[in-house]
């Protein structure tokens, strides 16, 4: 229930950054909430839910929104593994460290994207790329991250109170079915 939960909230804001917040660019850029929402949550469950969620969110973006399937599947997934790992490194508690932590996979993010993207194709003017896409990608996007992580921090933390709770009330039956 809690995967399916937070799959319907990741679909919601893969469709929210594609249709909401293209009437909100800045010189042609968006913020990338798919990159804030799966390093949040892969910080706030560990590396294992980092993984799916940011599978599931890449292969979204690929289905919908370009001609190849699996590109935005792995770079997301493996950027919700690495945030998960991280888990253990990073405070959750401390803003600053998870605001570094997230505008500094945004900044990778682009650079990676440079590189196969770009340089491959033969785009080799990287300074150009830093001013006009990756650097403004990163700042615009650092405006979403803390209040985006404290929703998707909050609501991890309902889920996993309900299925704490859950498991406890059929922990209970069971033991009144055994005793009966």
């Amino acid at each position: 229930m809690k995967k399916l939960i937070l799959l319907f909230v990741c679909f919601l804001i893969v469709i929210l950054e594609s249709t909401l917040l293209s009437h909100l660019r800045i010189g042609g850029i968006i913020p990338n909430l798919t990159l804030i929402t799966v390093m949040s949550v892969a910080l706030c469950d560990g590396s294992k839910t980092g993984r799916h969620i940011g599978f599931f969110m890449g292969l979204t973006q690929d289905v919908l929104f370009f001609r190849s399937i699996g590109y935005y599947a792995l770079l997301f997934y493996l950027l919700g593994h690495l945030s998960g790992i991280a888990r253990r490194v990073i405070r959750r508690s401390n803003m600053t460290s998870l605001f570094l932590f997230v505008v500094t996979g945004d900044l990778a993010y682009g650079l990676i994207n440079y590189v196969f993207l770009a340089f491959l194709h033969g785009h080799t003017d990287l300074p150009y790329y830093l001013h006009k896409i990756i650097i403004p990608e990163a700042a615009y996007t650092s405006f979403f991250i803390l209040p985006l992580y404290c929703v998707l921090a909050w609501l991890c933390r309902i889920l996993e109170h309900l299925r704490v709770k859950d498991a406890i009330s059929h922990n209970l039956m069971r033991r009144e079915e055994v005793e009966s």
